[in-house]
């Protein structure tokens, strides 16, 4: 994934990026910026102008992600970038080291980072009580600690370490002994 360089600021009608695309008659003038809801996550939001009147139309909203934001293309057309968490424990770092490594961290709003944690932990939390259901005798015991363990550094973490959450340590039941290593083998 190469670098992405979003526009920051465009956060409302009055601070929208307009993309006027006089030029081209298949395009239309538009307003974009990106609507952040706490909790929710982001949505783009556009407004385009009427060709002949010039009027503005109603705001469109697009569907919520946990994230999304503007940026100019190789070209200088302005395009999204969205980001959706996993839906599994393992999976879900890499998706967030995508991120991580495509939008320099510290551009993304405390609003929106807060939204992300939340998607983090809400996909983790999920898919984390499903795999529990799965287990059975002393292992719930293990996997529930690690489950309560890694929530706790989800929401505690800094940001750009949310990729780095504890992989789920192996279980040994406390009656099997370790056998030594003779070589044998």
């Amino acid at each position: 994934m190469e670098k992405v360089q979003p526009l920051t600021g465009h956060v409302s009608f009055d601070t929208a990026c307009f993309v006027n695309n006089d030029d081209n008659l298949r395009f239309k003038k538009k307003y974009h910026w990106i609507d952040t809801q706490p909790l929710m996550g982001d949505r783009l939001a556009t407004v385009t102008l009427d060709r002949k009147t010039g009027q503005p139309s109603n705001i469109k909203y697009g569907q919520v992600r946990p994230f999304i934001c503007l940026f100019k293309d190789e070209n200088g057309q302005i395009k999204t970038y969205s980001w959706d968490p996993g839906q599994h424990p393992t999976w879900d770092k890499p998706i967030i080291k995508e991120l991580l490594a495509a939008i320099d961290w510290r551009l993304i709003t405390a609003d929106q980072q807060f939204n992300i944690r939340i998607a983090v932990m809400t996909a983790f939390r999920e898919e984390a009580a499903y795999q529990l259901s799965l287990r059975k005798g002393p292992v719930i015991q293990h996997y529930s600690k690690w489950m309560k363990s890694t929530l706790s550094y989800l929401r505690d973490c800094p940001f750009d370490e949310l990729a780095n959450y504890p992989d789920l340590p192996p279980y040994h039941h406390p009656s099997v002994r370790p056998q030594p290593d003779n070589g044998d083998e």
